[in-house]
């Protein structure tokens, strides 16, 4: 993968005309992931914080290669406050409707609760996996440490956040003893977005 230039918010402005109207984040990580779609063409993919869904949308309109997708995240008072997620139902109506509205058709699995708790249940392994959970140390230590084995030799960890202070612990802690191939980081001045490839078992 070529090292990218940064398009400035190009694919949240790509997500909203296609239809998305939810919250969103910082840019970096939509043009993170339509690079990742559109250059790695995966087929499989877990999403570790999942929120409103604008990091999914984005790499379902990239990834039209997409045939299975898991989701997880706790959707706890903070999704219900920012979110507007009440005036759209309860989460798996919520996320039905994203999933509808972004035109994907494959299969995909909801998962409501504690990452920690749940991602070490699965058994499966994803092309690309997304990290961008809760951001306290241990949580998001625990979700990196989970996600590694479930992603396959040649996959995509998608490193959301990662200029911030206990994401780079973590990184320099797990990513890299990992020897993980760093391939780009996305900055948008307001935070960055890491891809890395696991190249060994």
């Amino acid at each position: 993968m070529e090292q990218p230039v940064y398009s400035a918010g190009a694919a949240l402005k790509r997500i909203q005309a296609s239809g998305y109207a939810g919250r969103t984040g910082h840019p970096a990580m939509y043009d993170v992931l339509d690079r990742v779609g559109r250059e790695f063409k995966p087929e499989s993919y877990l999403e570790i914080g999942v929120f409103d869904g604008a990091s999914l949308w984005s790499l379902i309109q990239a990834a039209p290669t997409l045939k299975r997708v898991v989701l997880c995240d706790i959707f706890g008072q903070d999704w219900r406050q920012w979110s507007g997620g009440p005036k759209h139902g309860e989460p798996p109506e919520a996320i039905r409707t994203v999933i509808e509205k972004s035109g994907y058709t494959g299969d995909y699995q909801l998962i409501i609760g504690n990452s920690n708790v749940e991602i070490p249940k699965l058994t499966e392994t994803f092309d690309v996996i997304t990290v961008d959970g809760d951001h306290t140390y241990h949580v998001a230590y625990a979700d990196v440490k989970n996600a590694y084995p479930l992603l396959r030799v040649g996959g995509l960890l998608v490193w959301d956040d990662s200029s911030r202070d206990e994401m780079r612990r973590i990184t320099k802690e797990l990513i890299e003893p990992w020897k993980m191939k760093h391939l780009f980081t996305l900055d948008d001045g307001a935070d960055t977005t890491s891809v890395y490839e696991k190249v060994a078992a």
